[in-house]
């Protein structure tokens, strides 16, 4: 993070900096950034960047910062002001024809419809993790997979989230990420909350 941060004060100094440098910078800054500076920040530096992919008329770079700025959003809680970022993002993947753009935005747009319909988002969440497996993006396939278990053990089909947060903890293995491994722990916990396995023995962070 602090490594991003001097790029980006070094970058500023110069009279008239590669845009593409600057934009590159504030997405790795970001990658690392996310849950520890502050939200606002964050989502500063991705207007940023979102300003000047659309300059560029760069559409997959506007893809990349339009998920990131739908995932903070989510991560605050606030849903509906995640949704534009996120069907924009969606669309500009699904138009360029670029299925390994859609990963993320796919996952969200399920995550999205959990709480209004927990059973349709069953079918998005299979759509993201057979993209994710597709890409080996195992960051996805793990937040699915804990998501799946999730959304199972509150419908009451217990043996089906047991067995998909089995398949979450495979997946963390190949996973060098404690933010994802904590999100995978916090959705085990609502998963065995779900259920009444008040013993069980998990970690939240």
């Amino acid at each position: 993070m602090a490594y991003f941060e001097r790029a980006l004060r070094a970058l500023e100094k110069i009279p008239d900096p590669p845009v593409v440098l600057v934009y590159e910078a504030i997405i790795c800054w970001v990658e690392a950034a996310f849950q520890f500076r502050p939200y606002q920040e964050q989502l500063d530096q991705l207007a940023r960047a979102e300003r000047i992919a659309r300059d560029l008329h760069d559409q997959r770079r506007l893809v990349k910062a339009l998920s990131w700025t739908a995932d903070l959003y989510l991560a605050k809680g606030l849903w509906t002001r995640a949704g534009p970022a996120l069907i924009e993002s969606l669309d500009l993947a699904e138009y360029l024809g670029d299925k390994r753009l859609t990963v993320r935005p796919v996952y969200f747009k399920a995550l999205m419809t959990t709480f209004m319909n927990p059973r349709a988002s069953l079918t998005t969440l299979d759509q993201a993790l057979e993209l994710a497996r597709r890409y080996a993006d195992r960051t996805i396939e793990a937040l699915a997979l804990g998501t799946k278990s999730q959304i199972h053990a509150q419908l009451g089909e217990f043996g089906q989230s047991r067995e998909n947060m089995q398949r979450a903890e495979e997946t963390l293995q190949y996973v060098d990420s404690p933010l994802t491994e904590s999100d995978v722990d916090l959705l085990a916990a609502w998963a065995y909350l779900a259920m009444g396995d008040l013993q069980r023995d998990y970690s939240v962070a």
